[in-house]
């Protein structure tokens, strides 16, 4: 039992780091992006350093609206995770600490029960390139989406226009992840590594929409050690 929750604590801890900033470290390592994920590196470490000094003096149950006790652990949580500065050795920490959460965000999962629609809004530079029907694509990142549809980034910047639509038709028994009652009041749902057909692709007065169906999980294992000798070195 011990175990158990030991376990269950990782994954809450790994799926609130992913849904905050850390994102940009775990899909520019499993894209094997190197440019993205030297910039991802800096930007979570920059994010997480200016965290700590807020939790710091505003005291960390006043900064997350938490008991002291909880506070505390978020606090040490993050000062674990973020080192003094960034360097090669660092760099490295920050990758393996990308794996481990990659694993633990993975195995939170559970099956689909009811067939859904999921929808992601997505900029130019990650939008599919000259989609057609029956076009088969891998998604190696975490996908973040909503049930309700939303802005890029679920609107942190306003500024940033969709290039194109999903409409994401995931089946029965498909892996997903639920983070519920967030502060935008819809549910987030996750999704890991996957291959998609495209199933339509349409018009509309804001942009393209390309409707996708499930195929299958990509190979968790075989990413992360294809990406791994490519970001090491």
């Amino acid at each position: 039992m011990k175990r158990l929750f030991q376990s269950t604590m990782l994954m809450k801890e790994s799926i609130r780091f992913f849904t905050g900033a850390d994102f940009l470290v775990i899909n520019a390592f499993l894209w094997g992006n190197k440019i993205d994920l030297e910039r991802g590196i800096e930007a979570v470490h920059g994010n997480n350093v200016g965290i700590i000094r807020e939790a710091v003096e505003m005291t960390p149950e006043v900064r997350w609206g938490v008991s002291k006790e909880e506070g505390q652990k978020l606090l040490d949580s993050y000062r674990r995770r973020t080192p003094d500065e960034i360097n090669e050795l660092t760099k490295s920490a920050f990758i393996e600490t990308a794996i481990s959460d990659i694993y633990n965000i993975c195995n939170a999962m559970q099956p689909a029960e009811n067939e859904i629609i999921l929808h992601r809004n997505v900029v130019e530079e990650y939008a599919i390139q000259n989609p057609t029907i029956g076009k088969e694509v891998d998604f190696k990142g975490i996908t973040s989406t909503s049930t309700t549809g939303q802005k890029i980034d679920y609107g942190k910047n306003d500024f940033l226009i969709a290039f194109q639509k999903y409409e994401i038709k995931v089946s029965v028994g498909t892996p997903i992840l639920v983070v519920e009652n967030d502060y935008r009041q819809e549910n987030e749902v996750i999704l890991p590594p996957m291959q998609y057909r495209i199933s339509n692709v349409r018009d509309s007065k804001e942009c393209k929409i390309v409707e996708l169906e499930t195929i299958r999980p990509l190979d968790v294992d075989s990413l992360i050690k294809a990406t791994r000798v490519l970001c090491l070195t």
